[in-house]
């Protein structure tokens, strides 16, 4: 059987960064809901100083650069929307004449033999 050569990945400083970002985000929410501890407003108020920054800064970029911006996005969840991560673990076609019949039915056959 051929197998193909296993994918390559790579991880930027950028991805470790967000990655990180994330994990503090999810701590926080996670002593907030134990103690109720919002030192930055992230939770209470709905918009934390991240969000408020993010906002400020959209505001000064252009409507060209923001149409862009939306139009890469799009394009991205179209393409995350259209790979399905498990496709690798299905058969292929060809495979399925190989795996119709288990180990015990080729020994005791089909079973509807009367």
């Amino acid at each position: 059987m051929l197998r193909r050569k296993p994918t390559a990945l790579t991880i930027t400083a950028e991805d470790i960064a967000s990655f990180e970002e994330a994990h503090a985000r999810r701590l926080a929410y996670l002593r907030y809901k134990k103690t109720g501890d919002d030192p930055e407003g992230l939770f209470r108020n709905g918009a934390g100083p991240e969000l408020q920054q993010q906002s400020a800064t959209d505001s000064q970029v252009s409507g060209e650069q923001q149409q862009q911006h939306q139009q890469h996005q799009a394009a991205a969840a179209a393409a995350a929307a259209a790979m399905d991560p498990n496709d690798e673990l299905k058969p292929l076609p060809g495979d399925k004449a190989r795996i119709v019949r288990g180990r015990e039915e080729r020994i005791m056959g089909t079973g509807n033999a009367r």
